[in-house]
């Protein structure tokens, strides 16, 4: 089943455990690199719906000086809107990107100002790991 179906038929009620994968472009060095220098494939791991929203953001996409423990991150402002669910991360004092997780394409985009990512998600069923 494709993993856009699958985001879409999760209860928005039910905890929901995702693992995303998507391209990061630029650096914090250099935030507006395009189209040139490196493109990664960034890890992202969610957990939405259980109380205890979070998110375990990749290393690239944190600035020099961040929060967080062990690479896991409180989501704030967590809103489900038909098929999108919007959120945002505090990284530390000066640095909150936002979050879009988009349930009937499957996809997730973070952030702003060329320190963006954006990719695809999978369910993670627990049962099976």
């Amino acid at each position: 089943m494709p993993a856009a179906l699958l985001l879409l038929l999760a209860s928005v009620d039910a905890p929901l455990h995702l693992n995303c994968v998507g391209r990061k472009v630029g650096t914090w060095a250099n935030p507006t690199l395009k189209g040139r220098g490196a493109v990664n494939d960034e890890q992202v791991e969610i957990l939405l719906f259980s109380g205890n929203d979070r998110i375990r953001m990749p290393k690239a996409l944190l600035p020099p000086i961040h929060g967080g423990t062990k690479g896991w991150f409180r989501l704030d402002k967590v809103k489900v809107e038909g098929g999108l669910v919007r959120a945002s991360v505090k990284l530390n004092f000066a640095s909150r990107q936002s979050i879009l997780i988009d349930r009937d394409k499957g996809t997730i985009a973070i952030g702003k100002d060329g320190r963006d990512l954006s990719g695809k998600c999978q369910i993670v069923d627990r049962a099976k790991s």
